[in-house]
């Protein structure tokens, strides 16, 4: 693999680049996320810890608000949109503190600040007032 100099071919080094490259993009990444998360499949952002924000949105009179919008800022920033029943799931989320906005036409934005996600499913449910 070296020649009288000392210095690798670098055609070696190619086939050896391509090699890894190719065990990577065919599936072996989930056994390397595997053996990181000690035999836990890794989440949406790879195989760190995530968490989730699940919940609803409602009316006081406890009708779910379609169209609502929430923001959620933290060490990552992420929007959803209500279903008509007012039902929310978020994507996996790096787990840490988080802002959580909530506004929708006709109700007063409603804001939570310091709400605190570990690495599992944390449900919300909120209820706006009318303007």
């Amino acid at each position: 693999m070296r020649l009288r100099d000392g210095c690798v071919r670098f055609s070696e080094l190619m086939i050896v680049f391509i090699l890894l490259f190719s065990i990577s993009i065919c599936g072996c990444t989930k056994i390397i996320n595997n053996c990181c998360q000690g035999g836990k499949e890794g989440g949406r952002n790879g195989p760190w810890p995530s968490g989730k924000f699940m919940g609803t949105v409602k009316n006081q009179s406890g009708a779910g608000i379609p169209g609502a919008q929430m923001l959620f800022e933290g060490p990552q920033t992420h929007t959803r949109n209500r279903n008509s029943n007012g039902g929310y799931q978020t994507l996996d989320l790096i787990p840490g503190t988080y802002k959580i906005t909530v506004t929708a036409f006709g109700y007063k934005p409603k804001i939570e600040e310091g709400v605190e996600l570990p690495a599992t499913t944390v449900v919300k449910n909120y209820i706006l007032e009318p303007q």
